[in-house]
């Protein structure tokens, strides 16, 4: 199985309908639900299925990720009053 250490060198891309919509480079993480957390925050309101692949520079090896990315639900506000 492929692991990722916190000393590895890592490209991140992400292609949404055939368009790259994130490519990074990264290290400093541990796991690949922090990699793919990063890119989410990167594509922000991208909807639909996006194709990931994550090379690991430092131990080399590469994985292809298929993610259905959707907008966060609007979280409900809460009213202060003050009397």
């Amino acid at each position: 199985m492929a692991t990722i250490s916190i000393n590895d060198i890592l490209f991140a891309s992400a292609v949404h309908q055939g368009r790259c919509v994130a490519n990074v480079r990264m290290s400093g993480v541990d796991s690949t639900r922090s990699v793919l957390s990063e890119l989410r925050r990167i594509v922000g309101n991208t909807i639909g299925l996006v194709q990931v692949t994550l090379r690991n520079v430092s131990q080399g090896w590469s994985r292809n990720i298929t993610l259905y990315m959707e907008s966060a639900p609007l979280r409900e506000g809460v009213q202060l009053s003050l009397f």
